[in-house]
């Protein structure tokens, strides 16, 4: 079986085994940690040729429901896993052809979009804590987020560091060279003090 209608009751029944497991051990949980457990063991799964199937098709790969409560399990005393970041992007001016800005991404399809050798979007990322948090901790909130692009052709500060008003940044994205066809590519950004727990930011 394929396709959503059988993708998202799949998702549901795995994510319900992970909250009635850390129900049983009386573990904490939020939203944001368990997408974070679910993005981190995601499982890339190979097509027919034995190539990974891309990001268009798979998204973040396939549940792993084992791997994922294993990950709730080693990571249950991170309290930056229970944070969540909203990310915003706008195309910016400089000469650069005029994109469209959406939600997260900055999403390039037109021929007047493409026929710049570079286009700048201006990025915003803010932290966003439960909503019973106190104040005290919002303030306290200061991680230094590593920026890390999935491809040559895009670019951006190496570092950013994010308080609980947010941050911006720029991404440049260089067209010229790119060969015809569908391009994707990434910004993801880790915190420093845990680079391989799981990207803090991968829209």
């Amino acid at each position: 079986m394929n396709g959503t209608s059988m993708a998202a009751p799949n998702a549901c029944g795995g994510i319900t085994l992970l909250l009635s497991a850390l129900l049983a051990r009386g573990a904490k949980w939020s939203p944001r940690r368990i997408r974070m457990a679910i993005e981190a063991t995601a499982v890339a799964t190979p097509n027919a040729t034995g190539a990974t199937i891309d990001r268009w098709a798979l998204g973040r790969g396939l549940l792993d429901v084992p791997a994922a409560m294993a990950w709730l399990v080693a990571h249950k005393d991170e309290p930056l896993a229970d944070v969540r970041f909203v990310v915003t992007a706008a195309t910016c001016g400089n000469g650069a052809a005029s994109g469209t800005g959406v939600g997260r991404g900055l999403y390039l399809r037109e021929a007047q979009h493409t026929r710049a050798p570079e286009v700048v979007s201006s990025a915003f990322i803010k932290p966003v804590l439960h909503e019973d948090e106190t104040n005290t901790a919002r303030v306290a909130l200061d991680v230094t987020a590593t920026l890390t692009p999935s491809a040559a052709w895009v670019s951006c500060a190496p570092s950013l560091p994010l308080v609980h008003e947010g941050k911006g940044f720029d991404v440049k994205v260089s067209l010229a060279g790119l060969p015809p066809g569908c391009h994707q590519a990434e910004v993801r950004a880790h915190h420093g003090a845990m680079p391989l727990i799981a990207p803090l930011i991968s829209p």
